[in-house]
């Protein structure tokens, strides 16, 4: 076939292999005539055996201008070259730069001394938890000490029980044996007596066992408190921890907790953070209530912080806070500090709790810091 036969081509391309009209539909064979001169007239009017095992192929040669290919050869393309810019000016104040970097370095050594405070408490953790295991090899000893005292009493009651039988059997015997029945009767209630002894001294192991095992679970708890940074209140039956929200100010950085504003525009929020309070009490005691008080004497004789937001936060929460719960309440800065001069101020609060019980604790000093900026 040649090569310009654009129909058989296009035929080919579409139609595939059913365009091969050489092969025999039964057998899959091919057939190829030649020299025949039958005309057939699938899938078109031709001479049969003149499209027998016909090939197609295309030759494609692409053209290039040499003039242009010649142009391009060892070009140098320096256009798209930007000449080196001149160096730029500061495009931040000097003193601002130095500032922000000694504060930058300042956070650092926060940062390494805060990682050796990690430290400490990850080695104090360390302590507790041989501790613990401490006690826990304690409690195993004092649950096979409880094995073998429960062993022993059941013997003993077994040993009483035969001596009951042997002394029913002494009585059906004879009654000339009332000196040894008396004997036997003597027996038996110095085994009651030994009976009753073991007796206590298995609850006095219980009482101990329950002691250990109350220990312990306080334990495992003072250290999963002191693990998220809280601290324990005055009874060591409650923890607490203050968090610090929003940008640290470097005149307050060293207090618990601060709050920063401004004499012309002052803030209308207080929020500054929030306190953490855990109950671990052991008797199914919850917390109720939660007060703030001041140590010693404040600004301007001003409120300093609440539970509430404004110029007078309220000093009292009421809260249900169950045995191992752990709950946080938001904590805010008086608006009203603001109309104090411009200084930085600090001192102490605590934070009291109130049981269900009506019996209450406090936690030690936490400090806090304040800053009135004039603009």
């Amino acid at each position: 076939m040649a090569i310009d036969n654009q129909f058989r081509i296009g035929e080919l391309i579409s139609s595939g292999s059913r365009a091969i009209v050489s092969k025999d539909e039964v057998s899959g064979n091919h057939t190829f005539t030649i020299g025949s001169k039958k005309t057939v007239d699938t899938p078109y009017p031709h001479i049969k055996g003149e499209r027998d095992g016909e090939l197609t192929g295309r030759i494609e040669k692409p053209k290039y201008d040499e003039e242009q290919l010649k142009k391009a050869v060892d070009t140098e393309v320096d256009e798209l070259i930007v000449s080196p810019r001149e160096p730029s000016p500061d495009v931040v104040p000097r003193a601002l730069y130095e500032d922000m970097r000694n504060q930058f370095l300042a956070v650092s050594a926060e940062l390494a001394i805060a990682n050796e405070t990690i430290q400490d408490l990850r080695a104090e953790i360390s302590s507790l938890e041989s501790q613990v295991q401490s006690l826990l090899i304690q409690l195993d000893a004092l649950s096979l000490q409880t094995a073998a005292a429960q062993n022993e009493a059941q013997a003993t009651n077994d040993r009483y029980t035969t001596l009951l039988q042997d002394f029913s059997t002494a009585i059906v015997k004879s009654t000339k044996e009332g000196i040894e029945r008396v004997s036997l009767k003597a027996q038996t209630e110095g085994l009651i007596a030994q009976k009753e002894s073991l007796r206590e001294q298995l609850k006095a192991l219980n009482l101990i066992v329950g002691q250990l095992e109350s220990q312990l679970s306080g334990a495992a708890a003072e250290s999963s408190a002191a693990a998220a940074g809280l601290s324990p209140g005055a009874d060591n039956e409650f923890f607490y921890g203050v968090t610090q929200e929003g940008k640290i100010d470097q005149a307050w950085s060293a207090q618990d907790i601060g709050w920063t504003t401004s004499r012309r525009n002052s803030k209308t929020s207080g929020k500054a953070g929030s306190l953490d309070i855990k109950n671990l009490r052991d008797d199914e005691v919850k917390i109720t209530k939660l007060d703030i008080s001041t140590v010693g004497s404040t600004p301007g004789n001003k409120r300093i912080l609440g539970f509430t937001d404004g110029a007078s936060p309220s000093l009292s929460k009421s809260v249900d806070i169950e045995v191992g719960a752990q709950e946080k309440v938001d904590l805010y800065f008086s608006t009203a500090l603001s109309s104090l001069g411009r200084d930085t101020y600090s001192g102490s609060w605590k934070v009291k709790v109130t049981y269900s019980d009506g019996t209450t604790s406090e936690s030690n000093n936490i400090s806090w810091g304040l800053r009135v900026n004039r603009g």
